[in-house]
């Protein structure tokens, strides 16, 4: 792995820039952003690591959550669109990713 004390080889070099590759790769945050028009709540999913499982939640008080999706990632970004109920005051929707 080491040529003498203080210089790697290359396949350690090597190594080390795959995996600084994939910290970087996988730095982003996933984000979710929700739109509404004529009735309709569409929520974009953005910066999914493909392959992933997520499972979208819904929640009316922040305190019980239901799960609303379960999908594994095939792009990295995923829209979901649903319509709104009437009379709902409010609704709140976070995502959740199994490792």
């Amino acid at each position: 792995m080491f040529w003498d004390s203080l210089h790697a080889t290359s396949k350690l070099n090597a190594l080390e820039s795959r995996w600084t590759v994939e910290a970087l790769t996988n730095a982003a945050p996933e984000t979710l952003e929700a739109h509404t028009a004529g009735g309709s709540l569409t929520l974009q999913m953005n910066h999914l690591l493909v392959g992933r499982d997520y499972t979208l939640q819904t929640s009316s008080d922040l305190a019980s959550w239901h799960d609303a999706q379960t999908f594994t990632a095939s792009a990295g970004t995923n829209e979901v669109s649903q319509t709104l109920e009437t009379g709902t005051r409010s609704a709140f929707y976070r995502l959740q990713w199994q490792p």
